[in-house]
């Protein structure tokens, strides 16, 4: 295969933003993996255009060194693994649908990196377990009405812990703003943020410090 066919194929099956290659649903493996994993039960069906802006606002709002990060609803796994290559962090990532586990592991082991999944909820976590972490991180996790409470439940008792800070992008959705206004009392801010690579897209990070808690 000459170079010039090879880079074509390579932009058909994934872009690379961040130094994190993202792949595409024309990907070989990714479509064997769709035809053996249908059920999908969260929306766990691809990757978000809220993870690539996630990503981007974390580029100028990076962890601090060496604390640990949760990755909430990390679907494929995109955040988790610009996180992993990126900073000097352990990432902890969890979904509650089963189905994108096999998709996650192929794009973990695409870009190299030995972020692991688990299927878990996040009301699950106690304040303890919570307070081992530093940084929680969420794309595209509030599409439910029903998720609005649980979600500010646990903002608040992370809130409580040793988290400096939750950050949770979103296209707007109603249950996202019903979150957002709901936060805004505990010192909540939304950054409405555009990127033009790899997608023009326009979305919205919540972001909820402790400082100001």
């Amino acid at each position: 295969m000459s170079d010039q066919k090879k880079t074509k194929n390579e932009l058909k099956y994934y872009t690379e933003f961040l130094n994190v290659k993202a792949l595409s649903s024309m990907h070989p493996e990714i479509k064997k993996l769709k035809t053996k994993n249908s059920n999908h039960t969260a929306h766990g069906n691809k990757n978000w255009r809220s993870s690539f802006v996630l990503m981007d606002y974390l580029t100028n709002d990076p962890p601090k060194s060496g604390e640990k990060i949760l990755d909430i609803g990390c679907g494929w796994g995109l955040v988790s693994i610009f996180l992993s290559k990126n900073f000097n962090n352990e990432v902890h990532s969890i979904d509650i649908d089963p189905s994108v586990v096999p998709f996650f592991s192929l794009q973990t082991s695409i870009n190299k990196t030995d972020t692991s999944i688990k299927i878990k909820n996040f009301t699950e976590y106690t304040k303890t377990k919570i307070s081992e972490y530093g940084l929680i991180v969420g794309a595209d996790i509030c599409f439910w009405d029903e998720m609005t409470l649980p979600l500010l439940k646990f903002i608040k008792q992370a809130l409580n812990s040793n988290v400096r800070q939750i950050s949770i992008a979103d296209p707007g959705r109603p249950p996202f703003w019903d979150l957002a206004e709901k936060c805004a009392k505990i010192g909540g801010e939304i950054f409405t943020r555009r990127i033009n690579e790899p997608i023009k897209t326009e979305k919205h990070v919540l972001v909820i410090n402790k400082d100001h808690k």
